[in-house]
């Protein structure tokens, strides 16, 4: 019997609209899938990201889709952007930023390819007014203290504790935001240290509402920061009771419970949020952790599985997956997992480990590491993941073998990606710029996009790693945030390069920092306030680079002088020429003769003489 072979189409549009079809289905994490996994075959499109963007926005997951449209944006053709600027401007004014709502909505408009397709509704949505300055209301109960909690809120997020304590306290008691400011200035006092004014703050709500989850929920942490496992306990018990009346209090609930062990509880809290909450991360993460706790195998399994189809890249999410999921077929200890987004000690100390010896290894050595193991990447996806990736220096350390290796594409797509550190993105284009090789990528700093050229530099062997750095520099931590022209410090450094050599002077060249203060003003005109911050922020050496400054200026004036004693040379040649022109004129034959001095009859009998003439001898365009 001839056996038949079935083949699948799986191109990249057969599962674009594959993902469409999906879509349309209101099936967001398969139309994921597909998606994905079209990136991962045939690298990165436009029109996956677009479709990407589109469905994170169906499912609310507005910074993800903010995310896609950056990435659009680094692949799309130049027709294209506006698509991008459109979808930008309904991320950020979802997410509540009016201003960059605003900045990507005016790119649109202004882009050369808008046209009616393009959401110009947009318009009336960024035109409310402002809030209003000025505020009366009376009695003080009844007026809105929103601002105040906000500002609260902000100062409590910046480490801010004195203000935000200040802010919460101006709410009036009689207030209906009262029992909030009351649960802020607890939650203010606990991350200040001052558990025990946090506790009677607590004390004080719940006396007046004793039934308050938020108050409660609090008062369950000052008691575990206390270290009184028992009283918490009581309090989760007592949370677990009570009816939630909200997404947020049920979400603060479930949390109290997995802090004081209560596991089954808190995953039937969890399930009930997702029914609110569908796709948010950390829901799902706890909802994992308490599941495996509670003996739920296959339930952790699932929620991690459904992280990892949102965010392929969670890389901690992606260990744990792997230890349930071999815990559940093989048996044995079950893993060990926590409630915070990092894997266990071990397997980090392990990690770090083979990161710092990537990093000693040579550059060839690395490339070939990562080229012979298939999910060698997955370290480098690790250090932007673990602790919710805000673990700056690690990310910096990744960075430093991902460019060793050679794996360009993970090290540009970082760079487009708003959750990582701005600092890390300065720090990753610094060390491109080391390599010296022209090259051109997006990047977004600040959640603004802007693609950036470097150009090489062209300078001699001696010093050329110290005028590399320099330059590194200035484009990363200068040009880069729009303090003067990326051209300008290029032919600045080569300038000075120039100067110092034929000087003599290039043992001057001391370090990369106060080179770079130089070229910093060489480049760009400043006051002594630019240059005294310049200085600072580049940790340079101001005798140095005085001493290089010097050697320029001095050469400048040199420079001048030399031109204008070459000037008052040529000056005197020609005027030189001149005399000599009017005494001698060659004759037909090449001969010189001297030339008479026609006299007419009146000069010779002594009258007024009129030279004949005149006027053709004092032309200065006349040859003679």
């Amino acid at each position: 019997m001839e056996k038949k072979t079935i083949r699948f189409d799986l191109s990249a549009d057969t599962l674009l609209d594959l993902a469409d079809a999906r879509l349309e289905e209101g099936d967001h994490l398969a139309a994921l899938r597909m998606l994905h996994k079209s990136v991962d075959l045939y690298g990165p499109g436009a029109d996956e990201y677009a479709a990407l963007a589109d469905v994170y926005d169906e499912m609310e997951l507005f910074e993800l889709s903010a995310e896609c449209w950056f990435r659009y944006l680094d692949v799309c053709a130049e027709e294209e952007a506006v698509d991008a600027y459109e979808g930008l401007a309904a991320c950020y004014y979802n997410l509540g930023n009016e201003r960059l709502a605003s900045y990507y909505y005016k790119k649109m408009l202004n882009d050369k390819f808008v046209s009616p397709a393009n959401n110009v509704e947009m318009g009336e949505l960024l035109e409310r007014p402002p809030r209003p300055q000025l505020k009366i209301a009376w009695p003080p109960e009844s007026a809105d203290y929103s601002q105040e909690i906000d500002a609260g809120l902000r100062a409590l997020k910046e480490g801010n504790y004195d203000e935000a304590e200040k802010q919460f306290r101006k709410v009036n008691e009689k207030s209906e935001y009262y029992p909030s400011a009351l649960n802020y200035l607890a939650v203010n006092y606990l991350l200040a240290g001052k558990s025990a004014e946090a506790e009677a703050t607590c004390k004080q709500l719940i006396e007046r509402d004793p039934d308050n989850i938020q108050a409660l929920s609090t008062y369950a942490a000052v008691l575990t920061e206390q270290d009184r496992k028992a009283e918490g306990r009581a309090v989760a018990e007592k949370l677990a009771s009570l009816p939630a009346k909200s997404a947020d209090e049920l979400y603060k609930t479930a949390t109290v419970c997995c802090e004081n062990g209560l596991y089954e509880q808190a995953y039937e809290k969890f399930c009930k949020l997702e029914t609110m909450v569908s796709y948010d991360r950390t829901l799902l993460y706890f909802k994992a952790v308490a599941a495996l706790r509670c003996g739920r195998t296959n339930d952790s399994l699932a929620a991690l599985g459904k992280i990892l189809d949102i965010q392929p890249r969670a890389a901690v999410v992606r260990y744990y997956y792997r230890e349930i999921q071999r815990y559940a077929k093989e048996g044995g200890t079950m893993p060990e997992t926590t409630f915070f987004c990092h894997v266990p000690q071990a397997e980090r100390e392990t990690r770090i480990a083979l990161l710092t010896e990537l990093s000693k290894m040579k550059a060839g050595d690395v490339r070939a590491y990562f080229e012979a193991e298939k999910n060698a990447d997955e370290l480098l996806e690790w250090c932007f993941d673990e602790a919710d990736g805000r673990d700056a220096e690690l990310q910096i350390a990744a960075v430093a073998v991902a460019i060793r290796a050679g794996r360009d594409g993970f090290v540009c797509d970082l760079l487009v990606d708003p959750k990582v550190n701005d600092i890390v993105k300065i720090e990753t284009v610094q060390r491109l710029c080391l390599r010296n090789k022209g090259l051109e990528f997006g990047i977004v700093i600040a959640d603004i996009y802007r693609k950036v050229g470097f150009d090489r530099l062209e300078v001699g062997r001696e010093k050329h790693a110290k005028f590399v750095a320099a330059h590194a520099l200035c484009f990363a931590r200068l040009a880069l945030l729009g303090e003067g022209d990326a051209e300008h410090y290029r032919f600045a450094a080569q300038a000075i390069y120039a100067t110092l050599e034929k000087e003599g002077e290039l043992s001057l060249v001391k370090d990369a920092e106060s080179l770079a203060c130089a070229m910093f003003l060489t480049a760009v005109a400043t006051g002594q306030a630019d240059a005294r911050r310049v200085l600072q922020r580049m940790n340079a050496d101001a005798e140095n680079v005085a001493q290089i400054l010097n050697v320029l200026h001095g050469a400048f004036e040199k420079e001048q002088a030399e031109v204008a004693a070459a000037k008052a040379e040529k000056s005197s040649s020609q005027a030189d020429s001149q005399t000599e022109g009017e005494e001698l004129s060659p004759n037909e034959d090449g001969q010189a003769e001297v030339q008479a001095k026609e006299t007419s009859p009146k000069e010779e009998h002594g009258e007024e003489t009129v030279r004949e003439g005149t006027e053709k001898e004092d032309d200065p365009d006349e040859t003679h």
